[in-house]
């Protein structure tokens, strides 16, 4: 059935036809025939207003006919009928063969002002839909739900995340747009950064899984220890910081494999994580490339 807001948009449309109020509707039903009745537009009306009747009453009786309607325009005029809105039917009729054989007995009814009549189903039928809108809402409501509607409703859902389709995100996708957002280098991006741009997609894709990055080598490398060695660790980063800063940021990779950095990659993460000795020739000739701040230069 077509929507309330359908119906209370059609009601006053009948009441715009020009020469509305000439137009009636006279019918007439064979009694025990089983047929519907038939009916004829009589009155004043002009052509057109009788015309643009027909095209409002057949798109409207396309909401409500039902399955075995074969005329349109009858089923909305049955359906004012049945409504009683401006019928009146108080006269029967009898057709006498000439042959003397039985004849056929008629009810005669009329629907006055059919447009009017029509605006007054429309506005019925809006109400009418409007109250199945009402209790369609009620029932969707959760917080109208029983107790193991409410409990199956949320088993489902967990159901659906764990065993349904996982939109797949690599992270370096989301870190590179976040960049080019902020005008920051992806590297740059931070873990809540990531984690408030992907929540901004739950909406439309609940289920979401990361695709985390290669492992980088510097993520490889053991674990700093903990201890008195900690201040040094954290000397030697700040070091090392300082000088990305200075020389645009270059990868480890890149300051390893130099050939003026002085080391090589198993003791540059030694170096990096404390346990390369701070007076050992590699560990002086290293920190001096940095506090110098040269670029790294590729071996050949």
């Amino acid at each position: 059935m077509a929507s309330s807001e359908f119906w209370q948009q059609r009601a006053p449309v009948f009441l715009q036809i020009p020469g509305h109020e000439m137009l009636r509707a006279d019918g007439h039903y064979i009694i025990g025939s089983g047929e519907p009745w038939r009916w004829q537009f009589a009155g004043g009306a002009t052509e057109f207003t009788r015309e643009t009747f027909e095209n409002l009453a057949r798109s409207s009786a396309f909401e409500i006919a039902p399955t075995d309607t074969t005329d349109l325009l009858v089923a909305w005029l049955e359906a004012i009928r049945k409504e009683q809105i401006n019928f009146h039917s108080n006269m029967t009729a009898e057709e006498v063969p000439d042959d003397g054989s039985k004849g056929l007995h008629y009810v005669l009814g009329t629907i006055d002002r059919v447009c009017e009549a029509s605006a007054i189903l429309c506005r019925r039928l809006a109400n009418r839909a409007l109250q199945t809108e009402f209790e369609e809402k009620q029932r969707n409501d959760p917080k109208n739900w029983s107790q193991l509607r409410q409990q199956f409703e949320a088993f489902k859902a967990i159901k659906k995340l764990t065993t349904g389709v996982h939109e797949r995100i690599p992270v370096a996708l989301v870190k590179r747009v976040i960049a080019e957002e902020h005008g920051i280098k992806p590297e740059e991006v931070t873990e809540k950064q990531i984690r408030l741009a992907v929540a901004g997609l739950l909406r439309d894709y609940p289920a979401i899984t990361l695709i985390p990055e290669p492992q980088t080598e510097q993520a490889s490398a053991p674990s700093p220890p903990s201890g008195s060695v900690v201040n040094e660790i954290q000397r030697r980063k700040t070091l090392l910081t300082d000088y990305k800063a200075a020389t645009g940021n270059p990868s480890n990779k890149r300051i390893y494999e130099a050939k003026n950095s002085g080391l090589h990659k198993p003791e540059f993460y030694k170096w990096l994580n404390g346990t390369l000795p701070t007076s050992s020739a590699p560990a002086v000739n290293f920190e001096r490339f940095l506090k110098d701040k040269k670029p790294p230069k590729p071996r050949n």
